[in-house]
């Protein structure tokens, strides 16, 4: 394979990879703008604080049943 063709697909690579990114940066944003504006930044920090308590309870768990 020429030395431009591999040149060519990492270029396509890191272009796909760079509009995946700006277009999940941009959905992200949008998702926590919405949830904002129904459940309020105290919803959003009692959203927040679930999640880690359901994350540390499930790790907590995983470790349990070694």
């Amino acid at each position: 394979m020429p030395v431009w063709t591999k040149i060519l697909i990492v270029v396509a690579i890191a272009v796909i990879l760079t509009a995946w990114g700006w277009m999940l940066d941009v959905s992200l944003s949008t998702a926590h703008a919405w949830l904002l504006e129904r459940i309020g930044h105290t919803g959003m920090r009692l959203l927040i604080g679930a999640m880690v308590f359901a994350g540390a309870w499930a790790l907590w768990k995983e470790t349990e049943d070694r």
